[in-house]
């Protein structure tokens, strides 16, 4: 079977992202019958991507760290459904990133079982020849995922950690898998010293969303409706921050500190 077609965003803008040890590249896509339509330039930071989200439903421009999106210059996104394009620089052959995003998939899978949510699924697309990444992946899965920022940002954070070659037979072994990732960590790695963070909530936040997504409108959350500048809303609002309850909304907070709190009395 050939390949997806792509029809790809030309942009020539320069970017300010941190480090990461995974040098993972995401875009958001819209498919369009039986071609993905990317919506934006590449970006490794992954909180561009629910900057995106927020212009998309409130129509308010992002413009951040180089990265900008636009209703009406961007293409839209599919809202309805996450529709991500997936590749990593240097990639000399299939092989060289298509074991982890399967390993990645399976993991996203669990947790879209605990919410009866549909499967994500992996699709090979056409390279991209502009910005020579030569491999190229699509995935798409349940709207789910597109609900709030934190979602998008545990959605690709989880497409990175299989990267790490964990490995399990049985989906009620993956919190123990990940919470082992996180012991003797290289403090070199973003990855690692985010995990630590956030292994043990993850299960509990998804098995709680309807409860905590707070809605503002059509499904989303409130937290893409509030109007916080966009610094806070870029640096604080992925699942990192909500794990910690750092983010930047003093009551979506509160909501996360009692959840968990919860969470943790039902286990002693």
């Amino acid at each position: 079977m050939s390949a997806g077609k792509v029809v790809w965003f030309k942009s020539k803008n320069n970017l300010a992202e941190i480090y990461q040890s995974v040098n993972m590249k995401f875009s958001f896509a819209n498919l369009k019958g039986d071609t993905f339509v990317q919506c934006h330039k590449w970006v490794k930071c992954r909180d561009f991507l629910h900057d995106a989200v927020r212009t998309a439903l409130t129509g308010t421009k992002s413009s951040i760290y180089g990265f900008t999106f636009e209703k009406g210059v961007n293409p839209d996104l599919d809202l309805e459904n996450m529709t991500m394009l997936i590749s990593k620089k240097n990639i000399k052959k299939e092989e060289d990133l298509l074991p982890s995003l399967q390993r990645s998939i399976k993991v996203i899978n669990h947790y879209e079982e605990i919410a009866k949510q549909p499967l994500s699924k992996l699709i090979k697309v056409e390279e991209d020849k502009e910005c020579k990444y030569k491999h190229v992946w699509a995935v798409t899965g349940p709207k789910m995922w597109m609900t709030t920022p934190y979602l998008v940002s545990m959605y690709t954070f989880l497409l990175r950690i299989g990267c790490k070659k964990i490995e399990f037979k049985e989906n009620k072994d993956i919190t123990g898998v990940l919470e082992a990732l996180t012991l003797g960590k290289n403090e070199k790695d973003n990855d690692d010293r985010y995990l630590a963070s956030i292994w043990d909530k993850l299960e509990p936040i998804i098995e709680k969303h309807n409860n905590i997504i707070e809605e503002g409108e059509n499904g989303y959350s409130k937290l893409y409706f509030e109007g916080t500048p966009i610094g806070a809303f870029h640096d604080k609002s992925g699942i990192v921050s909500t794990c910690k309850a750092t983010t930047w909304s003093k009551e979506f907070n509160g909501t996360i500190k009692k959840l968990l709190l919860k969470e943790s009395r039902q286990h002693v």
